[in-house]
């Protein structure tokens, strides 16, 4: 009986070395959150600024800072007025092509003119 009993409490304490040392620990399931059709998620807009030229951003902050934009009916012989005293400025590196890449890119809008020879224009405000 004794040698039994040294046989059983040696089995318990293999049987407890192996439960110890060789079981897989136990790990939580994890909580998954149902995935959406594609055509479900939303898509992120990023609104990237283009690419300006440097006469394009002159124009741009001098338009930013009290200047208005003035041009004749075809877009060309482009003119800065400030319009707190009127003073007049003629941009060298500024014409035609100018204006028309700022109204491509949707940065500026015609605007009303003091006559119908004369457009002016405005920088469009973000959304």
């Amino acid at each position: 009986m004794a040698i039994e009993a040294e046989e059983t409490a040696a089995a318990v304490l293999v049987f407890r070395i192996r439960v110890v040392y060789f079981a897989a620990p136990v790990m939580p399931k994890r909580l998954t959150v149902p995935k959406q059709k594609p055509s479900a998620q939303k898509k992120k807009v990023t609104n990237l600024p283009p690419k300006l030229t440097e006469s394009e951003q002159d124009l741009l902050s001098k338009m930013e800072h009290g200047y208005q934009l003035e041009t004749d009916s075809l877009g060309g012989n482009p003119v800065l007025r400030r319009l707190k005293d009127g003073e007049v400025l003629r941009p060298a590196d500024a014409n035609a092509s100018t204006v028309k890449g700022l109204r491509e890119r949707g940065l500026i809008q015609p605007g009303g003119g003091p006559d119908p020879l004369t457009t002016v224009w405005l920088v469009k405000r973000a959304k």
